[in-house]
């Protein structure tokens, strides 16, 4: 049986102690503004992967 009394084995700086902020959803509008995010599409090519793909697409 497990007691209700002693000490919590989390450190008091731990990050559930934290106060929550809530937000209104996702807001990926905020995201995409920031200056360091790159949009997946203009990534640049990785042809290494795109070829051992379709090395593997002929193997079927």
């Amino acid at each position: 049986m497990l007691s209700l009394g002693g000490t919590t084995p989390l450190p008091r700086t731990n990050h559930r102690y934290g106060h929550p902020t809530p937000q209104r959803g996702v807001e990926v509008e905020r995201k995409w503004r920031r200056a360091d995010y790159t949009f997946p599409g203009d990534l640049p090519d990785l042809p290494q992967i795109a070829d051992e793909m379709m090395e593997n697409a002929g193997a079927d």
